[in-house]
């Protein structure tokens, strides 16, 4: 009876070996964070296997969804612990950085500025001998992650490796067609610009609906041939982009173009404000409100010249439909910038609007709501709308202690801004 009692005892140890063990090799992906960006190299060259690595920072919300919710998958680790050596590099710094990633400070640093890293997160692939040949980004489900590692080790879908055929002179058009998604989705929009340069005159019309999608991708200028065709051919564009989408892309490439063509003079008086929003209205009808509002607000807000700001603000919250990011960015300037009591009840209410009835990603907006109050010499208030905005931050993203200083500070009584 001992001796039978005795080897299941064993048998059952041994399973649960066995399984742990499985687990371990499948329980997500397994990163080497604990070494040199030099050894990372030297062991993909030594196993014969490519490399990822995750560029992020600690205030990326995608980043940490995909670090939460992607990477322990079972499916995520499976494929990318057997084709890949994983890392990841925290591209950003804080006070409460452990000795693990700052002693990879330097590796981080030469990851961000070699390699141009502008967006997050950015995932990086490199091959055994330690060339990059492709770059991705974004978050994303499981499957479509893995499609990105699987794309990553084929030549004819890795971007650079494509982009140096490129620079040897290839120019068919399903090529260039192939080679300017992936340079989007690099986030080389520039690089993407000069591939879609190329790739036009081959198109008889760019208005066949295999072109729209990468038209519409494509376009970041009023200047731009995309622009154009979209302006006027709205309906034909909803076939492959949602009318809503389609109208805030067309507004934002407006309103950025303007900015950066120096449209708007600092020094304007009401009669040339008026004159040119005439002239808004007359060239682009269907976007010049919404463009004309976001441009006022930066004008006011640049000057500064708070009185004007909030009626900007309060005209664009009434007319049109501010994201919740941008109701929490006018919050946060007024918070950062105005000591102006009456200016702050303003920004209050447009933080308030920012986070009700939003489901994901809403600490930073109710600690913009802490932080108007706390000015505003609401301190009990304040701390309590703080606590909340931490209490979020772990429920969402599993970050302990956010913002902590920040209670910390009103706590004490002083500055928070």
């Amino acid at each position: 009876m001992y001796v039978s009692s005795m080897k299941n005892l064993i048998f059952s140890l041994l399973v649960v070996l066995f399984c742990s063990a499985g687990f371990a090799q499948t329980g997500g992906m397994q990163f080497v964070n604990n070494v040199s960006w030099k050894a990372v190299l030297e062991k993909a060259k030594k196993e014969h296997k490519y490399i990822f690595v995750d560029c992020a920072t600690t205030w990326c919300g995608p980043c940490k969804y995909m670090s939460k919710n992607i990477f322990p998958m079972d499916s995520v680790g499976n494929f990318y612990n057997a084709e890949f050596i994983s890392t990841a590099f925290q591209l950003d710094t804080t006070n409460h950085d452990d000795t693990e990633i700052m002693a990879r400070y330097s590796d981080a640093h030469f990851i961000a500025t070699h390699f141009k890293i502008i967006a997050y997160p950015t995932y990086l692939y490199f091959n055994p001998d330690g060339e990059l040949v492709t770059r991705e980004g974004g978050s994303s489900d499981a499957q479509e992650f893995i499609t990105k590692g699987r794309n990553a080790l084929d030549p004819q879908k890795q971007y650079y490796t494509q982009q140096k055929l490129y620079n040897e002179g290839k120019r068919d058009s399903g090529f260039l067609r192939s080679l300017t998604f992936m340079a989007l989705n690099a986030f080389e929009d520039s690089a993407a610009s000069v591939y879609f340069r190329s790739y036009y005159p081959t198109q008889k019309n760019l208005l066949e609906k295999d072109n729209l999608l990468l038209v519409f991708q494509v376009t970041h200028h009023k200047q731009d041939t995309g622009f154009v065709l979209m302006t006027n051919n709205m309906e034909t564009f909803e076939q492959v982009v949602d009318k809503q989408q389609l109208v805030r892309s067309l507004e934002y490439i407006l309103f950025t173009s303007e900015i950066s063509g120096s449209a708007i003079k600092p020094d304007w008086s009401d009669t040339q404000w008026e004159q040119y929003s005439q002239d808004m209205r007359k060239k682009y009808p269907l976007f010049a409100e919404e463009v004309l509002v976001q441009l006022k607000t930066m004008f006011f807000l640049e000057k500064p010249d708070w009185k004007n700001y909030v009626k900007a603000v309060d005209q664009y919250a009434g007319t049109q439909s501010p994201t919740p990011d941008q109701l929490n960015n006018y919050a946060w300037a007024v918070f950062t910038k105005c000591d102006d009591k009456s200016v702050i009840e303003s920004a209050l209410v447009w933080s308030k609007k920012s986070f009700a009835g939003q489901m994901q990603n809403t600490y930073n907006s109710i600690d913009t709501y802490a932080n108007l109050l706390y000015k505003l010499g609401r301190n009990q208030e304040a701390m309590e709308w703080e606590t909340k905005a931490q209490q979020t931050a772990l429920a969402q993203s599993g970050e302990k202690g956010w913002n902590q200083n920040v209670l910390d500070k009103m706590k004490k009584g002083e500055k928070t801004w």
